[in-house]
């Protein structure tokens, strides 16, 4: 694999409170693991794989949904989220990426495995766009009008400052030309 090992460095340099520490999106060691993760794998990604949880009684399909916000091919806002749909429910709903953990191929176990069948991916665009994107959308404009607001607050005092400066500075010079003969 290849990847940026000054990211990993970095990484490394940081004290941790314990032996355990939580990366999650937008961590520069996250990014850079997905990242490689896609370069080198994202055909089988596509194709998909078949886990079993000692657990879980229902088959379900779990998807890796990437939501972004773009403005003018920059993307302002990225989420990614792990959902789950479960067929005999024909529901949809965030699942926790850390279950998968304790999920393990079917060669593990002795019996054979039904495989469900795939919800359909305009569905599960579908879904994703009303249950994420719209309120990402909105969560992102609204921090955005926010950031515009704070800017437009900044410059304002930016230029009250100046002009108070610069009228100082005229009265100031104003005050010499007057007072002083043969200032001009």
């Amino acid at each position: 694999m290849c990847f940026n090992k000054q990211v990993f460095l970095d990484f490394l340099a940081v004290p941790r409170p314990g032996k355990l520490h939580y990366i999650n999106p937008g961590n520069p060691l996250f990014e850079a693991l997905i990242q490689t993760i896609l370069q080198n794998y994202q055909e089988d990604m596509r194709k998909g794989t078949v886990v079993i949880s000692p657990n879980e009684t229902d088959p379900y399909f779990a998807f890796l949904v990437k939501s972004e916000i773009k403005n003018q091919n920059i993307v302002v806002d990225e989420k990614i989220f792990l959902v789950s749909h479960k067929s005999n429910e024909n529901s949809f709903q965030f699942t926790q990426s850390s279950k998968f953990l304790e999920y393990y191929p079917p060669s593990v176990f002795a019996k054979e495995t039904e495989i469900p069948s795939s919800e359909d991916k305009d569905n599960v665009e579908h879904w994703v766009i009303e249950h994420i994107t719209s309120f990402q959308l909105a969560d992102t404009h609204s921090r955005i009008v926010e950031d515009c607001q704070a800017r437009i607050e900044y410059i304002r005092e930016a230029v009250d400052t100046l002009i108070v400066d610069l009228s100082s500075e005229i009265n100031e010079l104003q005050a010499r030309v007057f007072l002083e003969p043969g200032v001009e």
